[in-house]
């Protein structure tokens, strides 16, 4: 029998005895909607698993059950958070093809056609003058809209499509007589990769449509209704007719390349049943099979680098100096030998397609891939080895500061010249939705590949033999060349950081009192920076000086800092009365020791002849400690 009063408990927590209870109210608020439209997008709130990266903030989608919304009618992905701010609308990447491409004629009387798009809102009891154009037409430049936001570096540039005489002389009209092949001759061949598998099905029916639908016509005549597939329209009135114009120029911009064959490679590495027979690949053994894997790979990563300097050069390089975007020394920093490296880069590409071919005409190889020893020799040691290395260390040691610059730049001033230059060619269809401060780097990422790639293919090469001693030897030179370019990064850098430090550093006190004539009107530029950053001089139990302490090949400097810590004070320091001791210690008289009792804490002892001073310095943590003592014994 229960109580009264557990009776009136359970009546103030009614939640909590309810069997069917719904969600509440907080829930309907808090849960997403499944599907929304935004700007023509069908959106639909689908679960991630795979790596996606959103359309519109390019980061990648993922937390505790990870989940975004997927457009129906394209291939495009954003967060939940970032729909409210996408400002694109929606182009479709694939037309389906039931119920598309209805169009009813009129006779010869030249009656204009009501042209019908499946899931479209018709726009009834509205005439006006426009010019016509085909259904497939509009398709095709839907295509291109598409394309040219998802597409990139490695889109592969099939058989451009077919265009009809009608659209040539429209484009030639739009343009006023520009020069240069048509824009269109590239639109099929970046489409999505979605696109290729419809592509076989839509053959036949394309061609029957080509054969029997009109020509754009440029004739004004009214029309009773037009209705435009799903979310993606082109407007038949004068806007239509600038939305054209507009997707002409960026095309024509992105024809300029078609002639390159550099560009047009595949980013993914073929198989090697691509050039060779499957009967051959099958009988491989698999350490045979392995290596000449790793050898295709090496070779057609080496030409698609080559494609993406081409990029570098083209779409941001060119277009910056003929346009004179940035001041000359801002060009010099972010791209201070490219040609050069181009250069380089392509003898090593045309090199190993040398060597491919060679390969092709011997009968006993059957089509596969030979010994790479000597080529790889030729093309890391020697005279083309030091030429890589010169372009690729003079390109890279100042890319770190360049890309702090570039980062700086675009987030504090995103409307001036350079930030809406960016904005634009960015969107190449080439760049691949990669931004440049992503494409720079490629040069350092390429570097670090080779050593990786000739290691794998020693490790499939028989042994010992001379191939595998051959390969071997160029592993070495690869990483030597590494080595030298990661020298030349780090001394860039640390020369930077001294640059900074002098414009911090305040001497006047030090010059007034002349402590040493040795170092008299200091300059921390003159000297090589080996490690630097913030200690703490244990003078006495109640004194405590916080120095910002700057390890030099030669000497060791204490330099106070003021009360912001924006300035750094080169003087005299002062543990008694009685002592003064300088702020600046030649290596050749110090002695590094650790203090047993502190994990933090190590001695410099500064052995002079009229008397040793000693320095107890605390670092902010252990390891902190360990980096500058083993440093200090290193270089004293």
């Amino acid at each position: 029998m229960r109580s009264n009063t557990n009776e009136k408990i359970l009546d103030r927590c009614p939640t909590f005895v309810t069997k069917d209870k719904v969600g509440g109210m907080f829930r309907m608020k808090m849960a997403p909607k499944r599907s929304i439209q935004v700007k023509g997008h069908q959106f639909v709130l689908t679960p991630v698993n795979l790596t996606v990266y959103c359309y519109q903030c390019r980061d990648a989608i993922w937390g505790v059950n990870a989940q975004a919304y997927f457009c129906q009618n394209c291939d495009v992905v954003v967060h939940k958070q970032c729909t409210t701010s996408l400002p694109d609308h929606c182009y479709p990447a694939i037309q389906k093809k039931t119920g598309a491409n209805k169009t009813k004629r009129t006779g010869s009387g030249g009656k204009c056609e009501t042209e019908s798009f499946e899931g479209s809102s018709s726009l009834a009891d509205q005439t006006h003058s426009t010019s016509i154009i085909t259904d497939k037409e509009l398709h095709r430049v839907d295509n291109i809209k598409s394309a040219s936001s998802d597409s990139g570096i490695g889109t592969d540039m099939e058989k451009p499509v077919s265009r009809s005489q009608s659209m040539r002389s429209r484009a030639d009209e739009m343009q006023d007589g520009r020069r240069g092949r048509s824009a269109f001759s590239w639109g099929g061949a970046l489409a999505p990769p979605e696109e290729g598998e419809e592509r076989p099905r839509r053959a036949r029916s394309d061609m029957d449509s080509e054969d029997k639908a009109s020509p754009v016509t440029l004739t004004r005549c009214p029309l009773d209704a037009v209705s435009l597939s799903g979310s993606s329209s082109v407007s038949h009135t004068s806007g239509g007719d600038e939305e054209v114009r507009r997707l002409l120029d960026k095309i024509e911009k992105s024809a300029l390349f078609d002639g390159d064959s550099d560009l047009e490679i595949e980013t993914e590495v073929p198989s090697l049943e691509s050039f060779v027979g499957w009967e051959i690949v099958r009988r491989l053994k698999p350490k045979e099979k392995k290596r000449q894997e790793v050898i295709n790979e090496l070779f057609h990563t080496e030409r698609t680098h080559v494609r993406n300097l081409k990029i570098l050069y083209k779409v941001f390089y060119k277009p910056m100096v003929l346009q004179n975007i940035v001041p000359p020394e801002v060009i010099k920093l972010f791209f201070p030998n490219l040609e050069e490296l181009l250069e380089v880069h392509g003898n090593m590409s045309r090199m190993m397609r040398n060597m491919v071919e060679e390969w092709k005409r011997e009968s006993d190889l059957n089509g596969l891939l030979g010994d790479v020893g000597l080529l790889m020799e030729d093309l890391f040691d020697g005279e083309n080895g030091l030429k890589l290395m010169e372009a690729t260390a003079t390109f890279c040691q100042h890319q770190q500061h360049a890309l702090d610059i570039l980062r700086q730049r675009c987030k504090k001033e995103k409307d001036d010249h350079l930030s809406r230059f960016l904005m634009e060619a960015e969107c190449n269809p080439l760049c691949r939705k990669l931004q440049l401060k992503d494409m720079l780097p490629v040069e350092m990422q390429r570097l670090v590949k080779y050593p990786l790639l000739l290691e794998t293919i020693a490790k499939y090469t028989q042994e010992p033999s001379e191939e595998q001693t051959k390969i071997l030897n160029s592993v070495n030179s690869a990483k030597r060349i590494l080595s030298a370019v990661n020298t030349a990064k780090r001394n860039a850098e640390n020369f930077r950081r001294l640059e900074e430090l002098q414009k911090r550093l305040v001497t006047t006190s030090y010059d007034r009192e002349n402590f040493g004539n040795d170092f008299h009107s200091f300059n921390l530029t003159h000297y090589k920076l080996i490690h630097d950053g913030p200690l703490t001089w244990r003078c006495s139990r109640n004194k405590m000086i916080e120095l910002h302490v700057v390890l030099l090949e030669n000497v060791l400097i204490l330099l106070t800092k003021t009360g912001d810590g924006s300035k750094l004070l080169l003087k005299i320091q002062e543990p008694s009365k009685d002592t003064r001791w300088s702020p600046i210690l030649p290596l050749t008289t110090l002695i590094a020791k650790e203090k047993a009792n502190d994990k933090r804490a190590l001695f410099i002892v500064n052995t002079m002849e009229r008397g040793a001073q000693i320095y107890e310095l605390v670092t902010t943590t252990a390891t902190e400690r360990k980096t500058y003592f083993l440093l200090c014994s290193l270089f004293v």
